[in-house]
């Protein structure tokens, strides 16, 4: 979830976090059929439910165009993500 609350605050996206608690929390987002794959994190955004780090990542770059302005930037773009992707996975193995 780290980095989704990065890409949010670089595009200046005032945000609730909410945290489960319990077992009984996640177990009421499957009841409610949010949760595809049954994965949390879980980003409500535009009266859809994402779930898959890079699913949210990608759809809030392209929400708040910050895609890059060219296929280079984009391209740079996508080396940071990935590498902090494997930054973050490091980090918590």
């Amino acid at each position: 979830m780290e980095s989704i609350r990065w890409l949010l605050t670089v595009a200046e996206v005032e945000f609730d976090e909410v945290h489960l608690t319990s077992r009984d929390d996640y177990e009421k987002l499957l009841a409610d059929g949010v949760l595809m794959y049954e994965q949390v994190p879980m980003v409500e955004i535009d009266g859809m439910h994402l779930v898959q780090t890079k699913a949210i990542l990608k759809y809030i770059a392209e929400k708040y165009n910050l895609n890059g302005e060219d296929i280079k930037e984009r391209a740079m773009i996508n080396m940071y993500s990935e590498g902090l992707i494997d930054l973050m996975e490091m980090i918590m193995f």
